[in-house]
């Protein structure tokens, strides 16, 4: 039987983003509606998205780019999928290619790619191109329409506001992040970047929303911070619980967390979902104990530039 022939090009105007945002939600992969895609390209430095196509319908997307601040890293992040029945056919080997094309006349050595555990297809195919685990992210959900009421105080003295009443904080989030974000797992010692990337990247995506994110205050110094990302379907995303290193096993990232809980269950959010690198030991055991389940993790895998079929 011949094979039917493919072309890999860019995503086009708005009209393919529809499209585009379709064969990813049916794969269960990336941004699942076209503002969140726009958000994505908004973000992401040397952003780039292209289409499989065959006959001229989408059968398979790759993305790749970088976060601000990430951008003299070695690898630039990716995603692939193909729909089920075009696999094996020389669709995901042609996005990667492009991808990694991209990646390489900006500078780049690898690609980096996030797969759920429970694809063995598509590990499978990112593992005999080169690609290896460097690590874990678990993943973890609340179901706000059946979770009990959780209220957690936070400690003698300390303020916990909301970004929205509090803007003028903004800087002293940003000091939080210098001081402890290197010490998450997943940050591999990296901290946030210069004020201007960071800030960019805090205001630039219409997920991050001043009144979701919280900073807990000791006389008017923020000692730490956590923002909820909110997509559409009503789910929600922990985008970073950071507490300075002075202030931890104090309570403070539970009570924020506990506000974080009690406000998005209010703006009527069904489900809130966290991932932490596996080695993120006290992050896991704060959402154990607030009753987050645990869903399928994601293997981060790495390898090289274009990543041809290991014999």
């Amino acid at each position: 039987m011949v094979q039917p022939s493919f072309d890999i090009d860019p995503l086009r105007p708005r009209d393919d983003a529809f499209g585009a945002v379709q064969l990813m939600s049916s794969l269960d992969q990336g941004p699942g509606s076209v503002r969140e895609l726009g958000s994505l390209r908004s973000t992401m430095r040397h952003f780039v998205f292209v289409l499989g196509r065959v006959d001229g319908e989408p059968v398979g997307f790759g993305f790749a780019g970088t976060w601000p601040g990430g951008e003299e890293g070695p690898c630039l992040e990716a995603d692939i999928g193909v729909m089920p029945a075009f696999r094996r056919r020389g669709v995901g080997s042609a996005l990667l290619r492009t991808l990694s094309d991209h990646a390489g006349a900006l500078g780049h050595t690898g690609l980096q790619l996030e797969v759920r555990d429970d694809r063995a297809d598509g590990l499978d195919f990112l593992l005999h191109r080169g690609y290896q685990e460097v690590s874990r992210e678990l993943q973890f959900e609340l179901d706000l329409t059946g979770a009990p009421p959780f209220s957690f105080a936070p400690p003698l003295g300390i303020e916990i506001v909301t970004r929205a009443e509090r803007p003028d904080l903004v800087q002293g989030m940003y000091e939080v992040a210098l001081d402890a974000q290197g010490d998450v797992p997943e940050s591999d010692g990296e901290g946030p970047g210069d004020f201007e990337d960071w800030h960019a990247f805090l205001n630039a995506r219409p997920e991050h929303r001043p009144e979701l994110c919280f900073l807990a205050l000791n006389n008017e110094e923020v000692i730490g911070s956590a923002m909820l990302q909110v997509f559409e379907g009503g789910i929600a995303y922990h985008g970073g619980t950071l507490v300075k290193r002075a202030w931890r096993r104090r309570g403070i990232a539970t009570a924020l967390t506990s506000r974080q809980i009690a406000a998005a269950e209010a703006s009527g959010i069904r489900l809130l979902r966290c991932e932490t690198e596996a080695r993120n030991e006290p992050m896991r055991g704060l959402l154990e104990r607030l009753g987050y389940r645990p869903l399928p993790s994601f293997a981060v895998m790495r390898g090289p530039l274009r990543g041809e079929v290991e014999s």
